[in-house]
């Protein structure tokens, strides 16, 4: 599917509460561009009634995509890291390869600026330098040189955070040294990684694949669990799920950012209303016949029926 999120940013910029409402010699579809509103949403660049926010009226005066423009105005004195990451994504891979792990790029584009060899082409890093120069001037910082000591390859995650809030994961299950691992984006979406990275509990993902069933992941980096719980990939709730022994009930408060797991405890003290609406759907699911029934009730049961 098409990524209309810059052309629905620039209709907000005009006015239009939504890209739906022009008239369009051929109609974007309509499918994408309620995805690129609800992005919108998520980066904070306009509100629930599709109106441009004052965040999404600076991202659009950048010319860069919404993701890295919002990464951009939030970098908080970040800013050589936030646009040599914009720079990269912009470029391209400038490595390739199966790790996909992102601070490798900057570490690698870092080294070069110092001087060092290594793996990344001096073509390649020319362009990187030359683009996040560019990105540096349009974000109306002073135009100093990029150094290489002014990058922080461990920033990566956070960073790419801001742009790609929806991409937060997490990994489920087990894997071994050296296998790949399942992760579960906070879309509920599914995705593999491979490398050093698959022993990572929470990662974002800069570039994956449209895979049907599970997305290969190209590039990541890690996340820190307090950045979670900060609210970097939106707020967490409070999710109450009930069990029940017999007739004995549990609840187990869950904390999440959309379908990723931060916490979880056991909740002894259950409010009556919940406990009423968690029976209705048992009996509900079960029927009536699931009630703890002792040979009496069943007895009065039976006549109540007969009668």
């Amino acid at each position: 599917m098409a990524d209309l999120t810059p052309l629905v940013l620039e209709t907000a910029l005009w006015g239009s509460a939504s890209a739906l409402d022009l008239t369009w010699i051929t109609p974007p579809p309509a499918g994408a561009l309620r995805q690129a509103e609800e992005l919108l949403k998520k980066l904070e660049m306009i509100d629930d009634a599709g109106r441009i926010t004052s965040l999404g009226k600076q991202a659009a005066r950048l010319g860069l995509h919404p993701r890295l423009g919002r990464m951009l105005l939030k970098a908080a004195g970040q800013l050589p890291t936030a646009a040599v990451i914009a720079a990269i994504l912009e470029e391209g891979d400038p490595l390739g390869g199966n790790d996909p792990d992102f601070r490798d790029r900057l570490f690698a584009w870092a080294s070069w600026k110092r001087g060092l060899k290594g793996a990344l082409r001096a073509d390649a890093a020319l362009r990187i330098e030359k683009e996040a120069q560019r990105i540096v001037r349009v974000a109306g910082a002073d135009a100093q040189p990029l150094g290489g000591d002014a990058i922080d390859p461990s920033l990566a995650g956070r960073l790419l955070l801001l742009a790609y809030p929806d991409r937060a994961a997490q990994r489920i299950g087990d894997n071994r040294l050296g296998e790949s691992a399942r992760l579960l984006l906070q879309t509920g979406r599914a995705a593999r990684v491979r490398g050093p990275l698959a022993g990572e509990e929470f990662l974002v993902v800069a570039d994956m694949d449209g895979g049907d069933t599970e997305a290969r992941v190209f590039l990541a980096a890690p996340i820190d669990r307090g950045d979670l719980e900060a609210g970097l990939a939106g707020h967490p709730e409070e999710t109450h799920r009930f069990s029940w022994v017999g007739w004995n009930p549990g609840m187990r408060v869950e904390i999440r950012v959309g379908s990723l797991l931060l916490g979880e405890k056991s909740h002894p003290v259950v409010h009556p209303e919940e406990l009423k609406q968690a029976a209705r759907e048992r009996l509900a699911k079960e029927g009536i016949a699931a009630l703890p029934w002792s040979d009496a009730s069943r007895q009065f049961l039976a006549r109540c029926r007969f009668a």
